[in-house]
């Protein structure tokens, strides 16, 4: 009896050790699927921060910087990896954005004082830095998001 237990103790020790080594967080998901996304498209020169955000500079600007509390002035578009568009500016009155920078989902506020006021920026946003597990409308909880982004104006 004593010898099933042990034997017992150590197959379940054998499957926690498995499923362990197997679970990636989110995160992990997040950037593999940027990798991946990258590399289908051809990106070149993107750069990434700690917090898993992938960018891409396409212009750097030449005017202000924009900070948190920063009334930003922006035209984007905003894709899934799938090619699924869920937000334009195209569809706003003005073709434009006018808000506060601190008002942004974390990826943008992390991603757009990377430019200049003129400036041109892809952003890969993981889902931590998105929506995180919520779903919205078009985009499905755990997506990691594409913007592009033209930072049209900044006003401090």
């Amino acid at each position: 009896m004593k010898n099933i237990q042990i034997i017992l103790f150590f197959v379940f020790l054998g499957f926690i050790a498995v499923r362990c080594t197997t679970t990636q967080s989110q995160k992990e998901k997040d950037i593999a699927i940027i990798q991946e996304y990258i590399a289908a498209n051809g990106l070149t020169d993107v750069q990434n921060s700690t917090t898993g955000l992938h960018y891409k500079i396409v212009d750097g600007g030449s005017g202000l910087r924009p900070v948190e509390s920063s009334i930003i002035t922006i035209k984007y578009h905003g894709h899934l990896v799938n090619g699924t568009q869920f937000d334009t500016s195209d569809s706003l009155p003005d073709q434009v954005l006018k808000t506060r920078l601190n008002s942004l989902i974390y990826g943008l506020r992390e991603g757009l004082p990377k430019i200049l006021s003129g400036g041109k920026i892809k952003l890969l946003v993981p889902s931590s830095l998105g929506y995180g597990d919520s779903s919205l409308d078009k985009i499905p909880a755990n997506s990691v998001l594409i913007f592009d982004i033209d930072l049209l104006k900044v006003e401090i």
